[in-house]
């Protein structure tokens, strides 16, 4: 698959971070919910690294119709010399998604006062000091493997 190649999530994709109707690996999940149609396959894949998702679960995605690959407007030239530099605004943006569609998935109602936690957080820093917390909440609904692996997904957000 190569790096350059840009997903977004479809009808169906949205529906299912809404309803779980088709009830994907978790590490599945986390990789939809990763996708917004502007981050590339690289960029997903470098942050989720540590999963050991490959083209694979792309392509389990793709063929479930719940993503699909976009065309860029510009050149193919023109997209490999512009730097791929997400600022501040946008790790927030993404990984205040991540953590509480996680929370959401994994806590239910139960977790609808850590979600305002997380949703109340303003920037990088706060995010970054709820993570033991995220971690330790998810702890208690999941396994610890899976707990630790969304920390790091959302880590890996943050610092990238």
């Amino acid at each position: 698959m190569d790096n350059s190649t840009v997903f977004q999530k479809t009808a169906k994709g949205n529906e299912e971070i809404k309803k779980h109707s088709i009830k994907l690996e978790y590490k599945v999940r986390s990789l939809l919910i990763l996708i917004d149609g502007r981050k590339t396959y690289g960029q997903i894949n470098e942050t989720i690294r540590h999963l050991g998702l490959g083209p694979d679960a792309f392509q389990e995605l793709e063929q479930l119709e719940l993503i699909q690959a976009i065309t860029m407007q510009a050149s193919p030239a023109a997209v490999a010399a512009e730097p791929q530099v997400r600022t501040g605004i946008e790790k927030f943006i993404d990984a205040q998604r991540f953590m509480s569609e996680i929370a959401n998935d994994a806590l239910g109602f139960k977790g609808l006062f850590f979600k305002l936690k997380i949703e109340r957080c303003s920037n990088v820093e706060e995010l970054k000091e709820l993570l033991e917390d995220f971690e330790t909440m998810l702890g208690k609904k999941q396994t610890a493997e899976q707990a630790n692996m969304a920390r790091k997904t959302a880590e890996n957000i943050l610092n990238s």
